[in-house]
């Protein structure tokens, strides 16, 4: 990154830190809505499985166990 001269090290230690913080915080951000985004993909399938197992005469826990 280009910093003015002016900037003595500990400012600059202190601007290349928050950079690096919002990169990390950037990246968090994504990887938990990636999650988000999978685990709700992947439940509505679950969910309709377990539906069709209750609507066929299942039990919970019968249907569950599937």
């Amino acid at each position: 990154m280009f910093f003015d001269e002016d900037y003595d090290d500990e400012k600059r230690e202190e601007m290349e830190e928050r950079s690096w913080l919002k990169v990390m915080g950037a990246a968090l951000l994504l990887s938990l809505v990636f999650l988000i985004a999978c685990a709700a993909a992947t439940e509505q399938p679950f969910r309709q499985a377990y539906q069709d197992c209750i609507e066929r005469g299942g039990n919970t826990l019968t249907c569950s166990q599937e």
